[in-house]
C-alpha cells in the first residue's frame, strides 16, 4: 500500500510541474512550434515546470512557510489551473506516441527486439530508483538536507555542510517538497522522470541533426546503458537535475531564428540559467556551447534571407 501512495505522489507532482510549465509555456505563447516534436514540447514543459516551482518552493523557504499545506496548495493549484494549457500537450504527445509504435511496427524484427529491450532497461530502471536506497553524496549531503528543509519548514543549511548549502539548490527542493508529502522514494522515483525528460530532449536533438528512428533509438539506448547515467538514477544524486537543463538549453538554442525569436531566448536563457543554479561546474559547459549554437543559428538564418 505504501508503494501505491508513493507513485501516486510522484505521479501527481510530475503532473503538477508539466502542467505548470504549459501554462509557462502559454505566457510565452509557445504552443506548437514548426520543427519542435510534441514529446520534445512536453519535455520543456515538465523541466520548465521544475524551474517554475523552485522559484515558488525557494520563496517559502525563505519566509519559513515551507509546510505541508502551503506546499499541497500551490501543488493542486498548478495542476488544476496548468490542465487547460496542458492537456494539448498530453493529446499531441499520446498521438505522436502511438504514430511512433505503429511507425515500428513494421521494420525488421530486429528494430523491434532492439525498441523492446531499451524499454525493459528504462522500465527496469525506474524501479531500480523506487526501490534502491540511497547511495553516496545522495545519503551524505542531497537527501539529508532535503529532510531537514521538510522537518523545519524553511530554507536552512545542513549542519557541518554550510559551504555546500550555500550553492543553489534545485534538485534538493523538489527533493524537499516530495518528503514533505511523506515520501521519500518519491523523491528518488522524480530523478527518473527527470531522466527520461532529459533523454527525450537528447533524441530530440539528434533528431534537429538528422538521426532517423534507427539513430534516435541507438541513441536512447547509448543514454540508458550507461552506467554513469544509471547510477544518477539510482543512487538519489541530483545530477541530472542540471543534465537536463542544459541539455534542453541546447535544444532552444538549435531552435534560435525560427518563428517566436523572443520566447526562445527567454527557454534559452531560463535553461542555460537554472543548469548552472542546478550545478554550479556547468557554467564552463552550457553557456559557452549555447553561446556558439546561438551564433551559429543567427548566422544560418541570416545567410538564408
Amino acid at each position: 500500500m505504501n508503494s501505491i501512495v508513493d507513485l501516486v505522489i510522484c505521479s501527481f507532482y510530475v503532473l503538477a510541474s508539466v502542467n505548470l510549465g504549459a501554462t509557462l509555456l502559454g505566457i510565452l505563447k509557445i504552443k506548437s512550434v514548426p520543427g519542435v516534436s510534441p514529446s520534445a514540447l512536453i519535455a520543456t514543459a515538465f523541466l520548465l515546470g521544475q524551474v517554475g516551482l523552485v522559484a515558488i518552493w525557494t520563496v517559502l523557504g525563505l519566509l519559513a512557510v515551507f509546510s505541508p499545506i502551503a506546499i499541497k496548495t500551490i501543488l493542486i493549484i498548478c495542476f488544476l489551473g496548468g490542465m487547460i494549457f496542458a492537456w494539448p500537450l498530453y493529446f499531441a504527445a499520446l498521438s505522436s506516441l502511438w504514430t511512433e509504435v505503429r511507425f515500428l511496427s513494421g521494420k525488421p524484427v530486429i528494430w523491434k527486439i532492439i525498441a523492446l529491450l531499451v524499454l525493459l532497461t528504462i522500465s527496469v530502471e525506474g524501479v531500480t530508483a523506487f526501490v534502491a536506497p540511497p547511495r553516496g553524496d545522495a545519503e551524505a549531503f542531497y537527501l539529508p538536507i532535503a529532510k531537514v528543509m521538510a522537518a523545519s519548514e524553511r530554507l536552512v543549511a545542513l549542519p557541518g555542510f554550510e559551504a555546500f548549502s550555500q550553492t543553489g539548490l534545485f534538485g534538493e527542493l523538489h527533493f524537499a517538497v516530495l518528503i514533505s508529502m511523506g515520501s521519500l522514494q518519491a523523491a528518488k522515483l522524480y530523478v527518473w522522470f527527470t531522466a527520461l525528460a532529459a533523454a527525450v530532449i537528447l533524441v530530440g536533438i539528434g533528431s534537429q541533426i538528422g538521426l532517423r528512428y534507427r539513430g534516435q533509438l541507438i541513441v536512447l539506448a547509448m543514454v540508458f546503458t550507461s552506467s554513469t547515467f544509471f547510477d544518477y538514477i539510482s543512487d538519489g544524486k541530483v545530477d541530472l537535475f542540471a543534465a537536463a537543463l542544459g541539455l534542453t538549453a541546447y535544444y532552444w538554442a538549435l531552435q534560435f531564428g525560427g518563428g517566436r525569436r523572443n520566447s526562445s531566448i527567454a527557454l534559452i536563457g531560463l535553461f542555460s540559467g537554472m543548469s548552472i543554479v542546478a550545478k554550479l561546474p556547468y557554467l564552463l559547459v552550457v553557456l559557452p556551447a549555447v553561446f556558439l549554437l546561438v551564433v551559429w543559428r543567427y548566422l544560418a538564418v541570416a545567410n538564408l534571407r
